[in-house]
């Protein structure tokens, strides 16, 4: 990540400074608002263009031409025809370039196709000289883009007016998921975002920030309604013990568009519906994780769930446990609520809610602690009879430990509607965990947030014996392990349909059409979308140019906005 920083303040002025990081950079402004300095831009630019001077050679030549050799079949047809119009061509050109005419041809005919030849090169001269990136229609420099890093598209962006708003255009298209990460205290200034993409970007991140931070927001997004948000996550180190009547007016825009908001374990002394849910019109998913003894202490009285929510689709509510008078009269109010998200314990302490007839879930989603590993048969028992009653129809569970699965693996291969498994925890590959996995055959996700490693001993794959599995998600992998617990999964499986990878660690080499010629062949087969972090995804990008993979789309992880039932910061 680079970092530009900006001049100092006065030590007069008694300004602090705030940090917007954009994945990319983290960008300081000064009190003017005044972004990179022209010094800093012409810096970058000429790195910029020695890095891509060195990397076109490699990436498109060498790599296509070592990919052809090996994989591609070339196929030539011979035309009988084509050397003598060939040799006929060549001798025409010699002849000209030596002042002879060609055969046939008088002189008068020779010296008026002569001066033709010479206005016409003029003018294809003096119109190549006016083709400039500016005067490329928006299609072409979308193409171009796609071959570009997200830093590089913004430099572009910052030389004219023109190409800025076509690279927010491929912005908002192509890094729909990015996030913008604001982490400093709020200042007394008001920042400029002209020379970037804040306006664009449609998910924020606050973190060891005032949450009056926030009200930055309605600068940065000056106008939700056409560029709305789509996601506001409040960090664990948000805090303020007392926020003021008029911050929720601030706010108030941002807001009405808002379609996530998830508080991720927040210090915040306050009814969070007067404080920010009232404003909603349009939020569609809500998240609150609020632990007592981390001193938490947002919507503590939990009397926002008495509110009814004409828009909300998902609810998650993962606290200590403890019995939640509320929960029945927000499922009476919110009978369109399809997925809910809390945990084993609050669950069981509220069980006669959970039986009523008030609750009709699509999705139930509940986080498994190892405290609750011991009650586990008990708890399967009382989950088979919720989905006996109808109260939820598909379940997924959330695993913080992998010996809860690999201890437990026949009771919880016995859950009715279980379809996904989320491994918030070391997953190491080994005979026994690619066993128990194996045995839950009616999965259609599975997630595992932490770096996957595997056995030396091992020769499993992770993923064998689940025929139904659709949907992979995986936080990081290193490029050996993908090639060989993914790839065989992408060959094999007809179901599959989407792996995300967030991180790629060493040199991925995939062999792109051996796989695609592979996955093509089976029955039924649907095309598969395979989302890599930016340098993974420009390097298959360069590799591949103009070749077409009808069975395999590679596209960038940040261009995916699923939500997860179970939302964490990284997420």
């Amino acid at each position: 990540m680079s970092k530009a920083k900006r001049p100092k303040f006065d030590d007069s002025a008694a300004l602090e400074a705030i940090s917007i990081d954009t994945d990319d950079e983290t960008i300081e402004l000064d009190s003017n608002g005044s972004s990179n300095t022209q010094r800093q831009k012409e810096e970058r630019d000429q790195q910029s263009d020695t890095q891509n001077q060195a990397m076109v050679p490699e990436t498109i030549h060498e790599r296509v031409q070592h990919e052809n050799e090996s994989e591609s079949k070339h196929v030539s047809i011979y035309d009988p025809t084509h050397d003598q119009n060939h040799d006929a061509s060549q001798n025409e050109d010699k002849n000209a370039q030596n002042g002879a005419k060609p055969d046939g041809q008088h002189d008068d005919q020779y010296d008026e196709q002569a001066a033709k030849n010479v206005s016409s090169t003029d003018a294809f001269t003096e119109n190549e000289s006016r083709i400039t990136l500016a005067t490329l229609l928006p299609d072409c420099l979308d193409e171009i883009f796609n071959f570009l890093p997200s830093a590089d598209i913004k430099s572009v962006g910052a030389t004219c007016k023109e190409l800025h708003k076509v690279t927010a255009d491929h912005f908002k298209l192509k890094y729909p998921a990015k996030k913008m990460k604001i982490r400093m205290p709020l200042s007394y200034f008001k920042p400029s975002t002209t020379n970037g993409f804040g306006p664009y970007y449609r998910n924020v991140f606050i973190e060891d920030a005032d949450i009056q931070i926030f009200t930055l927001l309605a600068e940065i997004c000056e106008n939700p309604m056409a560029n709305p948000l789509n996601k506001i996550q409040f960090g664990q180190k948000t805090h303020r013990k007392k926020i003021s009547t008029g911050f929720g007016a601030r706010i108030r825009d941002q807001l009405k568009t808002v379609a996530s908001i998830e508080f991720l374990g927040c210090k915040i002394d306050g009814d969070v519906y007067q404080l920010i849910l009232q404003f909603t019109e349009k939020l569609r998913r809500l998240s609150i994780r609020n632990y007592a003894h981390e001193g938490m202490h947002i919507g503590i009285n939990d009397d926002w769930l008495r509110k009814k929510y004409r828009t909300l689709e998902h609810l998650a509510l993962v606290k200590n446990p403890t019995k939640i008078e509320q929960l029945k009269p927000f499922f009476e109010k919110n009978r369109h609520i399809k997925s809910f998200t809390t945990t084993m314990s609050i669950v069981w302490l509220n069980k006669t809610v959970f039986q009523s007839s008030v609750i009709d879930l699509h999705e139930l989603n509940i986080e498994l602690s190892l405290d609750e590993k011991s009650h586990l048969k008990l708890f399967v028992g009382f989950l088979n009879k919720l989905h006996r009653l109808g109260r939820f129809k598909n379940l997924k569970l959330r695993l913080v430990d992998a010996s809860i699965l690999t201890q437990n693996v026949d009771g919880i291969a016995s859950l009715n509607g279980l379809n996904g498994i989320y491994f918030d925890c070391d997953v190491i590959i080994n005979d026994e965990f690619t066993t128990a996995l194996a045995s839950l055959d009616k999965l259609t996700t599975i997630y595992i947030r932490q770096p996957i490693e595997a056995e030396p001993t091992s020769k499993g794959n992770l993923f064998h014996g689940i025929a139904n599995i659709e949907t992979i998600y995986i936080q990081t992998i290193k490029a050996d392990l993908f090639d060989d617990q993914i790839l065989p999964i992408v060959r094999q499986s007809p179901k599959i349909c989407k792996i995300f990878i967030r991180k790629v660690t060493g040199d991925l080499d995939l062999k792109m059409i051996k796989i695609n010629d592979t996955r093509i062949k089976l029955r039924d087969v649907i095309k598969v979308k395979v989302f890599l972090d930016d340098d993974t995804f420009l390097k298959i990008k360069w590799k591949y140019v103009n070749i077409e993979l009808p069975a395999i789309e590679v596209k960038r992880a940040e261009s995916d906005l699923t939500n997860h039932p179970f939302a964490l910061h990284d997420e």
